[in-house]
């Protein structure tokens, strides 16, 4: 059996709370400056900037700071190579 998404092996209800959730958090963004800890490849933290004012995305790992600014294309955002245990900020 192959499955097509996620969500058949998920209860429908489940995955209707985590688009509930998402959008209460995205609501709560709004207008916000945001440290988004282990960004990884930026893809969260690109939706993130959609609604806050600004976006600090820190990663560990150089590659993948690389690859997130590479794909950035917005005003309010920038990655950093950063540990979370050690923040310059």
């Amino acid at each position: 059996m192959k499955l097509q998404s996620i969500e058949e092996l998920l209860p429908l209800t489940w995955c209707e709370n985590r688009i509930l959730e998402k959008h209460k958090i995205y609501d709560m963004l709004e207008g916000k400056d945001v440290l988004d800890i282990g960004s990884g490849t930026g893809f969260f933290t690109h939706q993130i900037a959609k609604r806050a004012s600004s976006v600090i995305g820190i990663d560990i790992c150089e590659n993948n700071v690389i690859f997130s600014n590479s794909k950035n294309r917005d005003s309010n955002l920038k990655f950093i190579v950063m540990d979370a245990n050690n923040l310059s900020f």
